[in-house]
């Protein structure tokens, strides 16, 4: 455990994420997404969890059950954490961290609703980050490597007429992921996008880096007054939709 504990605020609660992934703007999309569905009496999985945040505040909504996964460790310690903390198993049983290295140690369960927040930028964008202290980032030159897998998987994962809730973020090839999106489903929707500014610390510093990666297709940035913007979207999809 790190000497000091790390807590962000998120949605009203209080997270600590000492040994993973801060609640972050993807997150509250992923989150403000989720809530546009009616998920009372729905069993979730929140794959990619970080510290718990986006699936520790949809309690509030009245889920059925909760499991929380992710492949780090430190993750799984922050969200048995943030569980004590929040005094939720005492009224609800139905809550409970899996270390998983994706859908592998989740027993073949379905799922009404999988939100997905495994890493989805580009490798060499995570490098030059400041975002991944704590956090492991196997995604590949163009970001879609976990994506994908994740997308072809959740279709043994989801019950019928389920649904999944998965970010685009522009440091990854978004073209592409669109591209594998309507090969893979007959149908999904991008629900919510949002443009934000790149760190200057990574728009200044590593500015040939980026451009390299523009140049190849592996991310995708405008450029408005003088800083580099990317966006995140929020895509849903369902069960029904596979090919």
């Amino acid at each position: 455990m790190p000497e000091k504990e790390k807590i962000s605020t998120f949605s009203g609660f209080e997270f600590q994420y000492s040994n993973s992934f801060e609640p972050n703007l993807t997150s509250l999309l992923l989150r403000n997404a989720v809530t546009t569905h009616n998920i009372e009496g729905k069993a979730i999985l929140d794959l990619g969890c970080g510290c718990g945040a986006v699936g520790l505040s949809l309690m509030e909504k009245n889920p059925r059950s909760i499991v929380l996964s992710d492949i780090s460790s430190g993750a799984i310690e922050d969200c048995q954490v943030n569980i004590q903390n929040m005094s939720l198993t005492e009224n609800n049983p139905n809550i409970v961290a899996i270390k998983s290295n994706g859908f592998e140690s989740l027993n073949n369960h379905v799922y009404d609703l999988i939100i997905d927040d495994i890493s989805g930028i580009s490798e060499d964008v995570a490098k030059i980050s400041p975002w991944f202290e704590n956090a492991p980032c196997d995604s590949g030159k163009d970001g879609l490597k976990l994506f994908r897998s994740v997308i072809t998987d959740a279709k043994d994962y989801l019950a019928e007429g389920g649904v999944l809730f998965a970010p685009l973020i522009s440091l990854s090839n978004i073209h592409l992921a669109h591209q594998f999106l309507k090969e893979t489903l007959t149908d999904y929707q991008t629900i919510i996008r949002k443009e934000w500014f790149l760190p200057d610390v990574m728009g200044i510093n590593h500015k040939e880096i980026l451009a390299s990666l523009i140049e190849s297709g592996d991310i995708t940035l405008d450029y408005k007054y003088g800083k580099f913007v990317a966006w995140t979207e929020v895509i849903v999809l369902r069960r029904e939709a596979y090919r």
